[in-house]
């Protein structure tokens, strides 16, 4: 994800959406995964669930769920990118069609947000932008993942 958050964002955002699925669709099979070796974890070391267990196993969830939580915040930075692209873009050529000379100051990311509808609208007919990279199934996965962590070791019994 580190390397990911420097390669060059394109102002286009369903298309980035559409690039990210993979990477969302790895890192979920990574969650279930590292879910299923905390359980087995779990069954070795533990004899059912008490508050020791409880603390330890979700002080080892904590990096998968760190892994499922990494992707939305690296997406909502490429949008947060691609608007601001794609608004100065827009204004760019506005100005040039009108024959206007403005010197804009820098879009932030206060001006962005406000700008979205524009973005939006250049992009779709919606004119509204997705900030979500993550489906219900992705998130009925993550919260299967989460009754594998504890309920292994529950069901050890």
């Amino acid at each position: 994800m580190k390397d990911l958050r420097n390669l060059p964002v394109i102002p286009l955002i369903k298309t980035i959406r559409i690039r990210f699925r993979e990477i969302v669709d790895y890192y979920l099979y990574i969650i279930f995964t590292w879910s299923i070796g905390i359980g087995l974890f779990g069954i070795a070391f533990f004899n059912g669930l008490n508050i020791d267990s409880i603390i330890f196993l979700s002080a080892l969830n904590i990096l998968g769920i760190g892994t499922f939580v990494a992707p939305q915040l690296c997406y909502r930075n490429y949008v947060l990118q691609s608007a601001r692209m794609s608004t100065r873009q827009t204004l760019t050529t506005f100005y040039s069609n009108m024959r206007v000379k403005l010197h804009e100051r820098p879009i932030s990311q206060v001006d962005a947000s406000k700008n979205l509808q524009l973005v939006g609208a250049t992009e779709s007919l919606e004119g509204n932008i997705n900030w979500w990279i993550y489906d219900l199934s992705d998130f009925v996965i993550f919260i299967l993942a989460q009754v594998v962590v504890y309920g292994l070791t529950l069901l050890q019994r």
